[in-house]
């Protein structure tokens, strides 16, 4: 039986094999570079079409939340730049 886990692109190791980080089960899928036909980029969001031995036997992409994830660290970034500093005193 297969199952639908969203994913993002962790990182791209020796540009051999791709590492998707699973947020809500808390799983790691690894993949070598060749047998994904699609191009990945670290930071990418994707439905990973997951069988029951837990190979990866799809991936889609998912640009929507890519877009979404990437405007939400943008608004903290901006406000982390925004602070004036520590209120932490030695």
């Amino acid at each position: 039986m297969k199952r639908v886990v969203e994913a993002v692109v962790d990182r791209i190791s020796e540009s051999t094999y791709a590492v998707f980080l699973a947020e809500k089960t808390e799983e790691e899928f690894v993949i070598s570079i060749d047998e994904v036909e699609i191009p990945l980029r670290e930071g990418l969001w994707v439905e990973l079409h997951v069988d029951d031995e837990g190979t990866i036997k799809k991936i889609v992409p998912n640009e929507v939340k890519t877009k979404e994830k990437a405007e939400t660290i943008e608004n903290i970034m901006t406000r982390l730049r925004k602070r004036k500093g520590s209120n932490f005193k030695l």
